[in-house]
């Protein structure tokens, strides 16, 4: 898979080739093959959402919105990669859902 070097500031636009366009064209019209779905996974959620890159910059000149910024794309980076954890899987659509258990009260005299 193809590495791509992450950039000192946030906010500059990301490296990327044909490959990565095709991609993105592909997906978007419904046609991507997997290898294509894989380059566009790893492009845009493991380099553009900032998954190796650290959030925090230093205060020196606009640190704090540098780092709110690539904060951001973190956090995109991370509500597309939660959907890959087992407790996210919907439960199967033929299976009927428990029925709620009525509570149980206690009269008190």
């Amino acid at each position: 898979m193809k590495q791509w070097v992450t950039k000192a500031n946030p906010w500059e636009p990301l490296d990327y080739d044909e490959d990565v366009t095709y991609a993105v064209r592909a997906f978007q019209n419904g046609t991507a093959s997997a290898g294509q779905q894989k380059l566009l996974w790893a492009w845009l959620v493991d380099y553009a959402c900032g998954r190796d890159d650290i959030s925090f910059r230093p205060d020196d000149k606009g640190g704090q919105l540098a780092t709110a910024f690539a904060e951001g794309k973190r956090y995109v980076g991370q509500q597309v990669r939660k959907h890959l954890d087992d407790r996210m899987t919907p439960p199967a659509k033929n299976v009927k859902p428990e029925e709620p258990k009525p509570n149980k009260r206690v009269k008190r005299k």
